[in-house]
């Protein structure tokens, strides 16, 4: 049949179907009316020909005029063109229209037909207008579903806000399954995978990157026409995690990789907060808005649940009347959830993500945040409060200062009961304001002394030391050398015990808060080494309290005992296991580290850290470029260039978190050229750069203009800072200009 050979290849993007003219299409271009099956599928496959080639509106008046308004259709016919119009208009009004005339249709169409048609305007209707307007047409469909469908329309209901059912026998049914297109889209899948992992064995200082725009593959946007033409939303799903993950390995712009991102997204894909952080970069005021508004549909395209995620990540790149708008409208709540067995026993459970949001929005409109923060309850209120950031505050003016450290303490009297509550921001939030606005504030200061918790104790003096307990520090700095050496003897007897935080650098910060460490902290850090059984982590982390307890004078030079800080060329037994890094080379870089500050043969630590800055896991480039993270470490002569060298090459570093670290050690750098050449670097690229790298630089800018060593290119970071997509960079620049 030529109508369905026709229909069929538009349907596969075949190019010789996709011409305009077409001479042995002569005669199904002048059939009139439309009598057959064979007629209907040319009609239907010349207007997505026309609709891809020439655009969707000229394919819609060529599509009317072909129609004749005689009652001799056929029930598929007449299916077919419902169908067709669906896809031309893609509207919730069009969607409604071409259900009423479905309804007329239920006598002259199967069950499966009708549900087909349901699910179709369903997904229409939740592209156009979100989950809750096509919740309804996709509860229908499912009633009127059978067998393999129903399983298949079942399986998504997730995504209509409806209940998800979960299936263990497989679908079997071929009209159902679409092996033809599950085919297409696993045979891409394979290739792009295989040739993604072929570049991770590649060095990431060796790579190399094309240029121009990248096309997915014809046989991907086939699949993808096939499925979304069809409605088999199931199939569609699977089509756009591939169209999604082929354009985020293969993208050349920042539109190809928002158009991946929201692919990703719509087809269910996992760690989308990553996938933001990972490429937010690409984002500014203009495309967040055309993310948020057209993409999402303020979040009517998407669960909540995801759309919570997408704010947590796009908060500050948003324009000010998005953000106002989100001020107004979060939906902030505590449910009451059941806790342990007692079905009678409840507890408030934060929605931690939008809290976390609206926290952080207080960046935009301090008066505006308030005055919608104390419209809440008090329990949503303190739960505010103990998601408040310290930089966020800090130029808070009155009154919203004033409404905000009551808050924040009644959200610690209110804590004080919890042994879980984190106060320690809080508590640094309160010091910030105080330092900002309120210095004179004694009150303020003999609460933020008394009340504070001994956890947060040692951090808050290292921020704010006019506001130090030294008899809580004492107190923390005992527990926590107890809590260590009680760990250090269970990992020897084999326990291989953990606490769930550093301990080692705990003991570090107690030190250098009270200004001295005793014996017995410095042995019990030096036990971690001693021990055999220590994991790569606590070695790592040992290392870097001993760097900082020499680096801030804490302590004189003190050289443990060699096999302390030896290479090590085995992992402990309670490492014997992948971890994501290379233990044993992540180990040695800090024991670099610190044997750079206690040994006599400075130039092998220093050319053996060069190495390890160069080294292709990411993770040990960071560690060894943290050993320079406090100061410069005073040099032979001859060693001088060996150290600048290192910090230049991690400027040019492939990852942006150890370009992030590279940025603040540009002032470490002892050649004026070199030093030149960074700020270059750093300008050069800013525009396409991680905001942890933006923020780094403009700050390093900031604080060599403080110093005087500022030159064109540092004052170019500046400029672009003051104008950055992030409110959280201009306002560093604000705030020091």
């Amino acid at each position: 049949m030529p109508g369905a050979k026709h229909f069929s290849a538009v349907l596969k993007l075949h190019p010789a179907h996709l011409e305009s003219q077409r001479p042995e299409w002569a005669g199904f271009r002048e059939v009139e009316p439309l009598t057959d099956d064979g007629s209907a599928l040319f009609l239907v496959g010349e207007t997505l020909r026309t609709a891809l080639m020439e655009g969707r509106g000229e394919a819609a008046e060529y599509f009317r005029s072909r129609q004749n308004a005689d009652g001799g259709k056929s029930g598929f016919v007449r299916a077919l063109l419902l169908q067709t119009e669906l896809w031309l208009e893609p509207t919730e009004a069009r969607a409604r229209d071409c259900y009423k005339r479905l309804v007329l249709e239920e006598r002259s169409l199967d069950r499966d037909t009708i549900a087909r048609l349901l699910m179709l305007i369903a997904f229409r209707i939740l592209e156009s207008s979100g989950i809750d307007a096509a919740s309804e047409f996709y509860v229908l469909a499912f009633r009127r579903a059978t067998g393999d469908l129903k399983k298949a329309i079942g399986g998504v209901g997730g995504d209509f806000g409806q209940n998800e059912y979960i299936y263990f026998k497989r679908l079997t049914s071929p009209s159902v399954r679409y092996d033809d297109i599950l085919d297409v889209v696993g045979s891409v899948s394979t290739k792009f995978v295989l040739d993604s992992a072929r570049e991770k064995f590649r060095s990431p200082f060796t790579r190399t990157f094309g240029s121009g725009q990248s096309a997915l593959p014809r046989e991907l946007l086939a699949a993808q026409l096939q499925a979304d033409w069809a409605g088999a939303y199931w199939v569609y799903k699977r089509v756009m995690l591939t169209m999604a993950s082929v354009g985020l390995l293969d993208s050349r712009s920042q539109s190809e990789t928002k158009a991946a991102i929201v692919n990703w997204i719509a087809g269910g894909g996992r760690d989308i907060e990553r996938l933001l952080s990972s490429n937010e970069a690409i984002f500014d005021e203009d495309t967040a808005r055309e993310f948020i508004q057209s993409d999402l549909l303020n979040g009517r395209r998407v669960s909540r649940t995801t759309w919570q995620k997408v704010c947590s990540q796009l908060w500050d790149v948003l324009p000010f009347d998005l953000a106002k708008d989100w001020i107004d409208s979060s939906h902030l709540e505590l449910r009451w959830i059941s806790s342990g067995d007692d079905e009678t026993a409840t507890q408030l459970h934060p929605d931690q993500e939008s809290l976390q949001t609206f926290a952080r929005l207080i960046s935009y409109s301090p008066q505006l945040w308030v005055e919608r923060f104390v419209s809440l309850s008090p329990e949503v209120r303190g739960a505010v409060c103990r998601r408040l950031v310290p930089a966020d505050v800090e130029d808070v003016g009155r009154p919203a200062s004033d409404v905000l450290v009551d808050a924040l303490m009644d959200a610690i009297r209110s804590a004080e009961s919890d042994p879980d509550a984190s106060l320690t921001d809080a508590f640094l939030c309160l010091a910030a304001i105080r330092a900002s606005s309120r210095d004179d504030d004694d009150d303020l200061k003999k609460f933020i002394v008394a009340a504070q918790p001994r956890e947060a104790s040692a951090v808050v003096a290292l921020n704010f030391p006019d506001l130090a307990n030294v008899a809580l520090i004492e107190d923390l700095e005992e527990e926590v050398i107890s809590r260590h050496v009680d760990e250090v003897q269970a990992n020897q007897e084999g326990r291989w015990s953990s606490f769930g935080s550093s301990s080692s650098k705990q003991i570090a910060q107690a030190a250098m808060a009270l200004g001295r460490v005793t014996p017995r902290g410095l042995e019990a850090v030096e036990a971690t080494l001693a021990s055999a059984y220590s994991s790569a982590t606590d070695v790592i982390d040992a290392c870097q309290a001993l760097v900082w307890l020499l680096d801030e004078g804490v302590t004189g030079i003190r050289t443990p005992p060699t096999e302390l800080i030896r290479d090590r060329s085995d992992l402990s037994i309670v490492d014997r296991s992948w971890t994501g890094r290379d233990d044993l080379r992540a180990m040695n870089a800090a024991l670099a580290g610190l044997r750079l500050r206690v040994s006599q043969d400075r130039r092998s630590q220093i050319d053996q850290l060069a190495f390890a800055v160069r080294d292709p896991d990411v993770q040990v480039r960071i560690i060894a470029l943290n050993q320079f993270e406090t100061k410069r470490v005073d040099l032979h002569e001859d060693s001088d260039a060996v150290l600048d060298n290192l910090l230049l090459g991690a400027v040019f570093d492939p990852d942006s978190r150890v370009v992030a670290l590279a940025a603040r050690l540009t002032s470490q750098i002892t050649q004026k050229s070199l030093v030149e050449l960074a700020w270059a670097r750093l300008a050069d690229q800013y525009a396409a750069a991680h905001i942890r790298v933006r923020l780094t630089a403009t700050d390093a800018a900031l604080q060599a203009r403080k110093r005087g060593h500022e030159n064109a290119y540092s004052e170019l970071l500046l400029q672009a800072g003051a104008s950055d997509s992030s409110i959280v960079v201009r306002r560093l620049v604000a705030r020091a200009l």
